[in-house]
């Protein structure tokens, strides 16, 4: 799947994905700032570079991603 999408604002912790092939907005891990922001960044690069990328989610929220 591709990243089509990224939101975020002034909140901690608070950001979403969308994601292609139909399966639309995530939300990103909650429990840790540095996995969040290391998440972010690599969804970041692999929309910008059109890379696929692979998640694992766990309740909705994204704990785990594969980008390449």
């Amino acid at each position: 799947m591709k990243v089509q999408g990224l939101w975020t604002n002034n909140q901690n912790l608070n950001s979403y994905v969308y994601f292609s092939e139909g399966i639309g907005w995530r939300r990103l891990c909650t429990s840790n700032t540095n996995d969040h922001l290391d998440m972010l960044v690599q969804l970041a690069a692999s929309k910008e570079q059109d890379h696929l990328v692979s998640v694992y989610e766990n309740n909705g929220i994204i704990t785990q991603v594969y980008a390449w």
